[in-house]
């Protein structure tokens, strides 16, 4: 959607500027008109690639600065207007700084903050609207600040752990095929020709490898077809909603996997509603936008089943799902719910799940450093004896 940078006159006389998300200029004006401004002029931000790059990427980083630099202000006592237009004047990505104007002067004419917010999910993703509704009736902006502040950084390093998790065992796959491809599709063939040459006998060993090694490089675009093939058939069903639910139930079954992403889900799903709750919230209004920020659709789906229950009359405790949750986990629920303190276990949640997630992680850095070792070193291997004892058998 086109960003448009406009100016106004308010009914008393008040010029006002910054820039709205639409889809042509008449709804610019539309919008304008609503709030009671009469329009000078209306233009459509053209940004250069360097502008269009800073436009999409916008991180978590950037969302929990904002939050950080909205936080201290305001504890300073600061009113909210005139700190997000030192949050403007500070931020140099275009995305967030047209953004943050946009809030400040909606403000300005009379919205709420939240509704100002809204209107900008990519800044401000409705889980930080959900907090800065509750804090707005409470008059505590500052402290809800730095709470969003913290979840939105929790999150961002729960993500990281977990791609690093996963990342690391891609890389050395990757070399690992790399290799294979230098070894017999390269080095073999070429060292195949030469003993051939020679005339000389190569013991069976050495010849195994080297048919295996044709066998590869005969079936080279049927290998790449099939694996092409593969990955989009992955995709697809990924894409599908009970496929990407299979796909994903799979994965949490996974010995060491699958702990690292429950971990990942419990620890995420206890910050955001430990502070959720502390802004305000009640349980049965957060749990819709805990289910949006969710890593899996599992667990999105887990969520969207315990509101409806709760609806319902159900205990939070009643909801648990014994394949999601683990035993821990409820207990530590359970006795938050009876003795009425449901804030302070999610917290408690949070730090252990958090410490347990880290663990994991290194564990199976640990697990997968030698096997993948191994491996590597018996392709290595297995061609260099066939070497070894083919120049044997010449000599």
């Amino acid at each position: 959607m086109p960003i448009y940078s406009y100016k106004a006159v308010s009914s008393i006389g008040e010029q006002q500027q910054g820039s709205i998300e639409a889809f042509s200029d008449q709804d610019v004006a539309k919008m304008l008109r609503e709030k009671s401004l009469a329009v000078v002029s209306i233009e459509e931000v053209v940004e250069s690639a360097e502008g269009l790059f800073s436009w999409w990427m916008v991180t978590a980083a950037d969302r929990t600065m904002l939050l950080r630099q909205l936080a201290m202000m305001t504890r300073a006592g600061i009113t909210i207007s005139s700190a997000l237009a030192e949050v403007a004047s500070s931020v140099y990505k275009t995305k967030v700084k047209l953004s943050v104007e946009d809030v400040r002067n909606n403000l300005q004419s009379g919205e709420s903050l939240t509704g100002s917010m809204a209107k900008h999910p990519k800044i401000f993703p409705p889980l930080v609207c959900g907090v800065i509704e509750a804090a707005e009736q409470t008059g505590e902006l500052a402290p809800a600040f730095e709470r969003l502040a913290n979840i939105l950084g929790f999150r961002n390093e729960v993500r990281k752990q977990l791609i690093s998790s996963f990342l690391y065992p891609g890389i050395v796959l990757i070399i690992s095929i790399l290799v294979t491809y230098a070894l017999f599709f390269k080095f073999i063939p070429k060292l195949a020709k030469f003993l051939q040459n020679l005339g000389k006998p190569l013991p069976t060993f050495t010849r195994n490898v080297f048919e295996v090694a044709d066998t590869l490089k005969e079936n080279l675009i049927l290998i790449v077809v099939v694996f092409v093939s593969l990955v989009t058939l992955f995709i697809i069903v990924y894409r599908m909603h009970k496929g990407r639910r299979l796909l994903e139930s799979m994965l949490l079954r996974l010995p060491v996997f699958g702990k690292i992403v429950t971990y990942a889900e419990v620890s995420m799903f206890s910050s955001t509603l430990r502070a959720m709750m502390d802004s305000g919230n009640s349980l049965i209004s957060s749990l819709p936008l805990l289910k949006k920020s969710m890593i899996t659709a599992v667990y999105s789906d887990w969520i969207d089943n315990s509101h409806d229950k709760l609806i319902q009359g159900k205990s939070l405790q009643q909801c648990m799902d014994k394949r999601l949750i683990p035993s821990t986990a409820r207990s530590i629920i359970k006795t938050g719910e009876l003795s009425g303190s449901l804030p302070t276990a999610f917290g408690e949640l949070e730090s252990h799940y958090s410490s347990v997630l880290q663990h994991k992680i290194n564990l199976l850095v640990a697990l997968l450093n030698p096997v993948l070792i191994i491996f590597v070193g018996s392709i290595v291997a297995v061609v260099y004896i066939a070497i070894i004892l083919a120049i044997v058998s010449v000599n």
